[in-house]
Parts: structure tokens; C-alpha cells; sequence
């Protein structure tokens, strides 16, 4: 597996840091996939996280050197759009490991509902609940 520069931003309203990270961490191209789920079918609602992901997709892209097609956003609600499913997350996850080379820098940032079990961190995505979301060892892999 190639090496990659990641960077883990999971707390809602981090929007600097991750660009200025970003900015420092590679001499190679830039890539991100940024995921915010408010209206879960399974879990409660949340307001604030599409909204974090929006705004960070719209900085990464004005002022942190990513190119637009290079920030992949996945948010409930979105008109036509592929939402935050499990299957689209592991997905563009997937999608992202292989169109990340050696030099470039992969940001994947989540904002909604987490769990830990057994000493693990997982993220809940829009169609998932505690039983059935990805783990972060599983992101961390890719």
C-alpha cells in the first residue's frame, strides 16, 4: 500500500486548521472527502453538521488549494446528489485511496453521529446506527 499524508479532522467547525495542515503537509496534490449528516433515519438529529461540511468543502476550495474537483462532498438533503450512505462512504473512500499518489495530501473530515465500542471509534453514516457503522481503522486503512 502507498504511503499517504492523511489528515482525520472529525470535530464539527474545524475549519482552519485542517487547510493550514493541508497547505504544510505535501508537495503533492490535494484531495478531500468531506462528509456532514444532520437528518439520520435511525439516530437523532443533529443541526449543525451538513452545514460544517459544506462550509469547510467551500473554504478547502477559496483558500486552502484544493481543487474544485478534488473535494468530494457528501451531505444529506442534497438536491440529486449522493448522500452520506454507508455504500457511497466506503465508496468515495475506496475512489480516494486509488486516485491519491504518494505525494498528495487525502483530507477526510465527518461531521455527525460516532460510536465506540469495544475501545474503537466508528463513524455513523445517513442509513446506519451503532451496529452497522465504519470504522476508523477501516478509514485509516485506505
Amino acid at each position: 500500500m502507498r504511503k499517504l499524508t492523511m489528515i482525520l479532522a472529525m470535530v464539527a467547525g474545524v475549519l482552519a486548521t485542517p487547510c493550514a495542515l493541508a497547505q504544510e503537509a505535501g508537495g503533492g496534490e490535494r484531495i478531500a472527502l468531506v462528509i456532514g449528516i444532520d437528518d439520520y433515519r435511525a439516530l437523532g438529529k443533529l443541526t449543525t453538521c451538513r452545514a460544517d461540511a459544506e462550509a469547510l468543502a467551500k473554504v478547502l476550495v477559496e483558500r486552502g488549494g484544493y481543487r474544485a474537483d478534488r473535494v468530494v462532498l457528501l451531505v444529506d438533503g442534497a438536491p440529486g446528489g449522493e448522500g452520506p450512505t454507508t455504500g457511497a462512504i466506503r465508496r468515495r473512500g475506496i475512489q480516494l485511496a486509488r486516485l491519491a499518489e504518494a505525494e498528495d495530501t487525502v483530507l477526510f473530515f465527518f461531521s455527525g453521529h460516532g460510536v465506540t465500542r469495544d475501545g474503537k471509534g466508528y463513524l455513523v453514516p445517513l442509513d446506519g446506527d451503532a451496529m452497522t457503522a465504519i470504522p476508523l481503522d477501516w478509514i485509516r486503512e485506505k
